[in-house]
C-alpha cells in the first residue's frame, strides 16, 4: 500500500450573481473598489444586453481579470443607467457596494 501525502492549494473568490427584474434589456456597470473606496486599476467592466428577467453569476476574478486580486478586501458597485436592478424596499435607494473578497 503506498500513501501519499499531497498539498492542496485553495484560493476563495467572491461571486456575484445579478438578475434584471426589469421587462427591457440592460447594460450594468460593475466597479471594484478597495477599502477606501477608490476603484482599483482594471476594476471597472460592463455586462451588456442582459435580457429582460434574465441572470448572469460570474465569480470576481473571471469579471476583473486584470484586476490585482491577491489578497484583496473591498466591494463591488453594479449600476445601470435603464434600471432593472433591484433597490432597497426601505428607501428605494441603490443597493450599496456589495463586500469582496479574494486571497
Amino acid at each position: 500500500m503506498t500513501r501519499s501525502n499531497s498539498l492542496v492549494l485553495v484560493s476563495i473568490y467572491s461571486g456575484i450573481a445579478i438578475q434584471n427584474v426589469g421587462n427591457s434589456p440592460v447594460t450594468i456597470g460593475l466597479s471594484l473598489g478597495g477599502e477606501d473606496g477608490n476603484e482599483i486599476p482594471n476594476g471597472a467592466t460592463t455586462i451588456t444586453n442582459l435580457p429582460a428577467l434574465g441572470y448572469v453569476a460570474r465569480f470576481i476574478h473571471v469579471l476583473f481579470p486584470k484586476a490585482a486580486l491577491d489578497d484583496f478586501t473591498g466591494s463591488l458597485i453594479a449600476e445601470s443607467a435603464e434600471g432593472g436592478l433591484p433597490r432597497r424596499p426601505w428607501n428605494r435607494g441603490p443597493l450599496p457596494g456589495l463586500p469582496v473578497h479574494a486571497k
